[in-house]
């Protein structure tokens, strides 16, 4: 294998990271073109980007028109495929009466989520948890913990943000089962209710369905369940980190409907789009229309 582009490190931070030094050429379903000459299977899917390959021509093909009309109006004018996206997402979301708010990156997205929950709860402090990776903006570098790498030499973070234990059975000491695992979470969450933040005090709780980046992780069931319960109980909204997961890619549409629960918000980037810079905060009418003009933005 060789590098096809050795004078990368002279253009570009070696924050620009990549893990091979192949140079794709042309793409197609699941198989990658190279330079080297060799074709290999791409078992990434662009970072669970493509969730229907490379190039799909229907979608190669609305790009193609699109790009024929306009690329890009701001929040100047209102257009179609804006409004034909949000019909189409409100129709298989798993979150009542939904309204959305488009933008660029999952990472923008879950800033998004924060900010609406912050802003129409009127509380100041969020709970997320240990393991979890949700974008590396600063909002939501401060509630990912995946890897230490992604916070080193960036404190301090966004403010009043608390970690619980994420419900992994074969990592907890002494969980007898899945169901044991969950109880035990659930129970962290209550002493950290306890010692640290009132709950009258959360705007919100932010969780994977399934953690992505510690290891491929799915949530109890009884953990999700008992987690939708006591956001009811405290008045919290409950936001799911569909990012990753959304789309398609756990056999439902979203993750957080194998667990036949509700979130308020969800996160929604990836495989929105095929690649196309598009995300979505998506919540409740009630969240979403207390979201006054000129609260939050993209470009």
């Amino acid at each position: 294998m060789r590098d096809y582009f050795p004078d990368v490190p002279k253009y570009f931070s070696p924050a620009t990271g990549f893990d091979t030094p192949l140079t794709a050429v042309r793409a197609h379903g699941c198989e990658v073109e190279c330079h080297d000459g060799n074709t290999y299977l791409d078992f990434t899917s662009g970072v669970a980007v493509l969730n229907v390959g490379h190039t799909p021509p229907r979608v190669v093909e609305a790009i193609r028109k699109q790009t024929e009309l306009f690329l890009h109006s701001g929040d100047i004018f209102v257009n179609e495929p804006y409004i034909k996206l949000a019909r189409k997402l409100k129709s298989i979301v798993p979150v009542k009466n939904a309204k959305f708010f488009f933008s660029n990156s999952g990472t923008e997205a879950v800033e998004g989520c924060l900010k609406v929950a912050r802003k129409v709860s009127g509380r100041p402090a969020l709970v997320c948890f240990r393991g979890a990776f949700h974008g590396r903006t600063f909002g939501s570098a401060t509630v990912t913990s995946s890897n230490s790498k992604y916070r080193e030499g960036y404190h301090p973070f966004v403010g009043s943000v608390y970690r619980a234990r994420y419900p992994y059975t074969y990592r907890w000491p002494h969980a007898k089962n899945e169901d044991h695992c969950a109880e035990m979470a659930l129970t962290d969450l209550k002493q950290l209710f306890e010692y640290e933040v009132r709950p009258n005090e959360v705007a919100a709780i932010l969780i994977e369905a399934m953690q992505g980046e510690a290891g491929y992780i799915p949530a109890p069931k009884k953990f999700l369940q008992g987690l939708r319960k006591i956001c009811d109980q405290h008045g919290i909204f409950l936001i799911v980190d569909e990012v990753q997961t959304g789309m398609g890619r756990t056999g439902h549409w979203f993750a957080s409907q194998h667990y036949g629960i509700t979130p308020d918000l969800i996160s929604i980037g990836k495989g929105i789009a095929s690649g196309m810079p598009i995300s979505a905060v998506c919540g409740t009418d009630n969240i979403m229309s207390r979201w006054v003009a000129g609260s939050h933005g993209t470009t």
